[in-house]
């Protein structure tokens, strides 16, 4: 990477996920979050109302030039992390610019605060779309469902995990049509769009699989047993536990990435902006991390990868000055996917 010019250590973000409520509430902690608002009752409960979905159809062709909206998928619901807006299971393609037969094609997955929307002028639209585009590959912006911010709060109740690998079948479908590269599908997301990393160890789930994936703050594990078990000292994991899991009655599917690494597991870079800890945490320590996109989830991947693989295809960098610099946090991208294309 290039020089990056210092700047301050980042303030904890809050999300609306689960996990930060855990820990507040284990602690006893209240405090607020960025908004000014109280975060206990900020992290849920949920809204998981449907809203109108779209009807799935086959693409006639790739557009001749920027990009079209597909539907992939027929549900809609209001997201809770963008104020309840209706979304629905769609995305924008944007065609490889030399209209080839068969590009590759790049799939990004926002984070949480936003939709697939890359507005023009946006430093992530500059960091992702362009790169991607200058190397020949097609990119789609997915519009998609979390497990914990879009499950339903009832035990038992549904929990909306396979909704990338879908997204990628969908496309993966309609290759020709779209003149993609079904060979060549990689995965780039940050935050809630690393789901992409868990869905890239499912090759079952999607067909074919995922030839390497890019996450920027990627939470690879959503299992409370192993955020206690990897991060917390052992004297708190039962007081986190008890508090996780009765906040959070669908917790055993959420999905662990770590836990399903194999041989077969496709080239990963992990990012994070704020250096590795290291060592176990108490719960009070933990509050002054940013538990949801806690750099030692990279390293805890990479083990597995190192466990499962002869030469393990998984490497982090955990450093302070990439906040909020789309443009240094994702330098490189595309040069990494480009090492790991089917040719």
């Amino acid at each position: 990477m290039t020089s990056i010019p210092a700047v301050p250590r980042p303030a904890r973000t809050h999300m609306a996920w689960l996990l930060a409520a855990a820990l507040l509430a284990a602690c006893g902690g209240g405090g607020n979050d960025d908004n000014g608002t109280a975060a206990a009752t900020a992290l849920g409960p949920f809204s998981t109302a449907s809203a109108p979905g779209c009807q799935p159809d086959a693409p006639r062709a790739a557009p001749a030039q920027d990009f079209i909206t597909l539907c992939w998928g027929a549900e809609g619901w209001h997201e809770p992390t963008l104020d309840d807006k209706a979304l629905q299971q769609n995305l924008d393609f944007y065609p490889a610019p030399a209209q080839l037969a068969a590009a590759p094609l790049i799939v990004w997955a926002h984070p949480n605060g936003m939709s697939k929307e890359l507005p023009e002028g946006s430093a992530l639209r500059r960091a992702l779309l362009p790169p991607a585009r200058d190397a020949g590959y097609a990119f789609a912006s997915l519009e998609f469902r979390h497990p914990v911010t879009n499950a339903s709060p009832e035990p038992g109740g549904p929990v909306p995990h396979t909704d990338i690998a879908q997204a990628l079948n969908y496309l993966v479908t309609h290759a020709q049509a779209l003149r993609i590269d079904p060979r060549n599908i990689f995965l780039v997301g940050q935050s809630r769009g690393t789901l992409g990393v868990w869905t890239a160890m499912q090759p079952v789930s999607t067909s074919p699989a995922v030839r390497a994936v890019f996450a920027v703050n990627a939470q690879t594990s959503y299992r409370g047993e192993d955020f206690a078990q990897w991060f917390l000292v052992q004297p708190h994991h039962e007081l986190f536990l008890q508090t996780f899991h009765g906040r959070n009655p669908n917790a055993d599917r959420y999905g662990s990435a770590v836990r399903d690494v194999t041989r077969q597991a496709p080239p990963i870079q992990l990012r994070y902006d704020s250096p590795v800890v290291g060592r176990p945490l108490t719960l009070t320590q933990m509050q002054q991390q940013d538990a949801l996109h806690y750099p030692d989830f990279g390293p805890a991947l990479c083990n597995a990868y190192a466990a499962a693989q002869a030469t393990a295809s998984c490497s982090y960098v955990a450093d302070a000055r990439l906040h909020d610099h789309p443009a240094l946090a994702y330098e490189g991208y595309v040069q990494f996917f480009d090492r790991h294309r089917a040719r």
